[in-house]
């Protein structure tokens, strides 16, 4: 028999696995009573994978709409408060690269989180000239038969089509990500270690930031249990409770880090 520790570790990445695994969910109630594509980890970053935009909505179409929510555009672009500290102190050119990247960031997440949320049909079921409703589309995506996405479909009195996060949606996602974790963390952590010991005052600031990572696990959770849980729909934002509870939690991640990395823009004791 495994070790309780062994066992609970094992139960976590279960847990994990599942809440990340690729399949459908929904219905929803205010976006529409329709079965939604919850995509993998990797095809969740993907333009290929998404779903044609809503009545070929442009980029600039969706940012004409603005932010689904003003509080998470305000925790998004508050990434430019620590970039303004570094380019006012600005004492080496570390100061203008973790400025520049942060900046940089403060757009991105912006896309991401505020403006290209939008979901839309990924598959209306019709495929051949029989009429007949055959999701092969949705059933590819998700590792089902098209006969199971059917019966899905039927058993929760969902409407007929599938919805699925928009192509921009998932554009905007590996992007800010990507800028996440190969522009802003590397250029700030070169920084912190440039201005300060490694333990000490940078110890308190990745303790700052393992809660806000916590926080944000948490909040990833919430949206994927309805990754489709806001679409605009008749000229207005229309939002599921699960997913504005990742909205909340998702905003306390973004107001840790920018007060963390404000403080690691501030303290210098050299």
């Amino acid at each position: 028999a495994r070790r309780p520790a062994e066992a609970a570790r094992g139960a976590g990445a279960g847990f994990w696995r599942r809440a990340m695994a690729k399949g459908l969910v929904g219905p929803g109630t205010v976006t529409g009573r329709h079965l939604r594509v919850r995509f993998g980890p990797l095809e969740e970053h993907l333009w290929s994978a998404g779903a044609e935009p809503s009545r070929g909505a442009s980029l600039l179409k969706q940012l004409k709409r603005g932010p689904c929510c003003w509080s998470m555009f305000i925790s998004c672009a508050g990434f430019a408060l620590p970039a303004m500290l570094h380019f006012g102190i600005w004492q080496n050119a570390l100061d203008l690269v973790a400025g520049a990247a942060l900046l940089f960031v403060a757009v991105t997440s912006t896309l991401c989180d505020a403006f290209c949320v939008d979901s839309s049909v990924f598959d209306d079921g019709f495929a051949g000239a029989d009429g007949d409703r055959k999701y092969v589309q949705t059933a590819a995506a998700v590792g089902l038969r098209p006969d199971e996405v059917l019966r899905r479909i039927e058993e929760a009195g969902a409407l007929p089509e599938v919805f699925a996060n928009d192509r921009w949606n998932n554009l905007t996602r590996l992007v800010d990500r990507a800028t996440c974790a190969f522009v802003v963390a590397p250029s700030l952590l070169v920084f912190a270690l440039s201005q300060r010991p490694v333990w000490g005052f940078n110890l308190v600031l990745f303790g700052g930031f393992f809660i806000a990572w916590v926080i944000c696990l948490v909040d990833q959770r919430y949206r994927y249990r309805d990754p489709c849980g806001v679409r605009y729909v008749h000229g207005r934002y229309a939002i599921e409770r699960d997913y504005e509870i990742h909205q909340r939690l998702h905003e306390v991640w973004h107001f840790i880090l920018i007060v963390v990395f404000c403080a690691n823009a501030v303290y210098r004791p050299s």
